[in-house]
């Protein structure tokens, strides 16, 4: 291995690391509430050098946001292998997502929460990675409507960011009002994922 080699792997391994305590320390305190000067204590570094490998706290968000697509998008992935048809292939994604924020709770926040923080420049970096979990569930709509279980009346790029929208103001709901809707309401979070369903299969679903 060349000294070049060795050094880029050596900056990309430290990137890691900051990564990694920012995640922790902005997992722990909330985003809002943590410095740059907190995130060189915990990461063991000078400000000066965590300046070196992220200009701002947005920076460091959009990074950790990059990491929870990837992970959601390996969720997709399994989702659609062994589905019967297209139509399974989307009901598979909404139930892989709900897994995801499960089992991923904070990384669901970030995916969500640097619309808050992105410019359009920063907004245009993580729109390619959405761009990857778009794409599974286009493939699924397209591949629905070729098998014949889903209605071929619709624009499958408008199909899927419509069903993303609905799924993500679902699960938002859900994870910061269940207990609410329980109590005032009498709605349990499946009572809404049932009828989610419901309307997906009325709506698309084809009746042979």
């Amino acid at each position: 291995m060349g000294i070049i080699e060795r050094k880029l792997r050596e900056k990309e391994r430290r990137r890691e690391e900051i990564v990694d305590s920012a995640e922790k320390l902005f997992f722990e305190k909330g985003f809002d509430s943590c410095t740059m000067d907190e995130l060189a204590i915990v990461a063991e570094l000078s400000k000066a050098t965590l300046y070196v490998y992220f200009k701002s706290k947005t920076d460091i968000l959009l990074e950790i946001n990059k990491r929870a697509i990837n992970k959601l998008k390996e969720y997709f992935e399994n989702a659609v292998i062994n589905q019967k048809n297209g139509f399974e292939k989307v009901r598979a994604l909404g139930k892989s997502y709900y897994e995801f924020t499960i089992e991923y709770p904070d990384y669901h926040k970030f995916i969500t929460l640097f619309e808050n923080y992105s410019s359009l420049e920063n907004a245009s970096k993580t729109f390619k990675n959405l761009i990857k979990l778009d794409k599974i569930m286009i493939n699924s709509i397209k591949e629905g409507m070729q098998d014949g279980s889903i209605k071929d009346i619709y624009n499958p790029e408008a199909l899927s960011k419509s069903l993303w929208a609905m799924l993500t103001g679902l699960l938002q709901m859900i994870n910061t009002k269940a207990e609410i809707f329980e109590k005032v309401f009498n709605l349990k979070k499946e009572d809404f994922y049932k009828h989610f369903y419901t309307i997906i299969n009325q709506g698309i679903k084809k009746e042979n």
